[in-house]
């Protein structure tokens, strides 16, 4: 589209009655009375603009259709933002005030939704369930609240999950909920809170609790009051040291029986990186009991909304109560995984590869736990298990 000579107008006009171009060209009039306003008009519109040069910096901003906005309303526009940026100030359209509404309106509620439809991918379902049920649980109550008015409501909002759910929790939701905002605030959907940066997490005793040699019988005894699919689910947790959310949506299209390999696909894993887990006999029996259970999932739940088992929060709390595990949750079993390589002797690399950590940090936590019994505890467990 290209635009013609600019055309001067007469002080008293009517914008929908100048002449229009022919269809691809634009025709721009430049209003006599206020120099800087320009009616742009082509062959299906006709639009006012403030135009002006400031400083050597070529400013533009629509004011609206001509349709809408009369010469007059347009000239006080006009007047308005030159006067506005002979002061220093800054102009803004309809639109971009808008934008600037919401941005210091936006609540926490519309943070989460933007967060997890706009930033996590499709393919992401494990992760995108997570904050979903995440929000449900912990900020429901605080949907409503403005981010930019949120600082009190936060901090009681955090002191309270600490005492209710513990300070892993409080400190995951803290994390991601920071993430979630700083996402927002790099694409202009809010203007970040210097008073976020005020919010730190909680200092956690780091506790690396996992099944011990004396816990291991009550353990296997207490699986068996479960129905077969819970038992096969924390044998393989354990088995395998692998993540609970892993295992619940394990799919038969990832085991590779000729290598007895368990390939996690990327978009299952926190590093977004497929990795290969080996596995063991005791394992790859318990897999082999279940290839008729279902075509795609090891554990299929035909009610949940993903089709495979979610939770097992429930069943866990009757084992520990029956096995008297104390403090122990379902992720102590990937704990004991890494705990018990490193009593075989494992280092930190050798257990890092094989958890798939983050960092080395993470891994040389368990190597000083050595102990020389550690492989008569493993094979007598695994024993129970095929059992």
């Amino acid at each position: 589209m290209s635009e013609q000579s600019r055309k001067i107008v007469a002080p008293s006009y009517d914008p929908l009655a100048l002449e229009a171009p022919l269809k691809g060209d634009i025709i721009s009039y430049q209003d006599s009375f206020c120099y800087y306003l320009r009616l742009k008009v082509t062959s299906t519109s006709r639009s006012w603009y403030f135009d002006r040069s400031v400083d050597g910096v070529h400013l533009k901003r629509k004011i609206g259709a001509a349709e809408f906005i009369g010469l007059i309303e347009a000239r006080l526009q006009a007047f308005e933002w030159a006067k506005t940026l002979e002061v220093g100030g800054k102009i803004q359209t309809k639109s971009e005030m808008r934008k600037e509404v919401l941005r210091k309106t936006m609540t926490i509620g519309r943070i989460f939704a933007i967060y997890n439809d706009e930033h996590l991918e499709p393919d992401q379902v494990s992760t995108r369930d997570e904050i979903k049920k995440g929000f449900a649980r912990y900020w429901a109550a605080l949907k409503n609240v403005e981010i930019a008015d949120a600082t009190n409501e936060l901090n009681d909002w955090l002191n309270k999950l600490r005492t209710k759910s513990g300070i892993a929790t409080a400190n995951k939701q803290l994390t991601i909920f920071k993430a979630a905002v700083k996402w927002c605030a790099d694409r202009g959907y809010v203007d970040y809170p210097p008073t976020l940066n005020s919010f730190k997490r909680f200092r956690e005793e780091r506790r690396e609790e996992y099944l011990k040699k004396e816990q291991v019988p009550a353990f296997a005894e207490a699986l068996e009051h479960e129905p077969q699919y819970v038992q096969d689910i924390f044998w393989l947790m354990l088995w395998t040291s692998q993540r609970k959310s892993n295992v619940l949506a394990m799919e038969w299209n990832e085991i590779d029986w000729n290598q007895q390999q368990w390939i996690i696909p990327a978009h299952k894993t926190k590093s977004k990186k497929p990795y290969a887990v080996a596995l063991t006999q005791p394992a790859i029996d318990i897999l082999r009991s279940r290839r008729d259970c279902h075509a795609r999932w090891v554990f299929p739940a035909p009610a949940s909304g993903s089709g495979h088992v979610e939770n097992i929060h429930t069943a866990w709390a009757r084992i520990k109560s029956r096995a008297q595990l104390g403090a122990l949750v379902p992720h102590s079993l990937r704990h004991t995984g890494a705990t018990w390589l490193a009593q075989s002797g494992a280092n930190a690399f050798e257990i890092q590869r094989h958890m798939q950590h983050g960092s080395i940090a993470t891994s040389q936590r368990y190597v000083h736990m050595v102990s020389s019994n550690v492989l008569s505890i493993v094979t007598r467990s695994q024993r129970m298990g095929e059992g």
